[in-house]
């Protein structure tokens, strides 16, 4: 299990910087094992956060364990449940139709950036407090950490991008 909150204290830091756990320990292992390195019940989102930031913070710890080399990664609790979305792809059908939620996106377009057996390198950012950002040969995905409204640059080209927004920048399907 992957968390990045304390059982007794919750969460002790900005959640975006409490995400380099799974980058630390993937390192810490690799160190000490040639197996694959595989994380299960991956724990990111926080029910008391928007749809918005659980996409943000989720796919900020899928960056960092992609650029650190993990083989694969579980997100737990894919639908909402009786104590809300945490990190869920899709709304509870017993609260009306079924609705995807913004990290179903970014999940959908990830394969897409990032095909099976890409490298993460990452992205030199001039504001590395606000952004998180990675690419592979396919495309750069894009993390607005910053709690405004942004605009990047990429190759000469501007994007605008939400509080909490999550960006795709690459050719064909990675795209958002």
């Amino acid at each position: 299990d992957g968390w990045i909150k304390t059982r007794d204290r919750g969460l002790l830091i900005d959640p975006f910087e409490a995400t380099d756990v799974y980058r630390v320990v993937t390192e810490w292992l690799q160190a000490r094992t040639d197996l694959p390195i595989w994380w299960s019940e991956v724990h990111v989102a926080d029910p008391s956060w928007s749809l918005e930031l659980q996409d943000a913070v989720t796919t900020t710890a899928l960056l960092k364990m992609a650029q650190a080399g993990v083989d694969t990664a579980l997100l737990w609790s894919p639908q909402e449940d009786a104590l809300g979305c945490a990190g869920c792809l899709w709304t509870d059908p017993a609260h009306g139709p079924v609705v995807a939620t913004p990290l179903s996106e970014t999940v959908a377009v990830w394969s897409a950036c990032a095909p099976v057996g890409s490298r993460w390198a990452d992205v030199r950012s001039h504001q590395p407090e606000r952004l998180v950002a990675a690419a592979t040969s396919e495309g750069v995905l894009v993390v607005n950490r910053s709690g405004d409204d942004l605009t990047f640059s990429l190759d000469e080209v501007e994007h605008p991008l939400a509080v909490d927004g999550v960006a795709a920048v690459g050719d064909g399907a990675c795209q958002r």
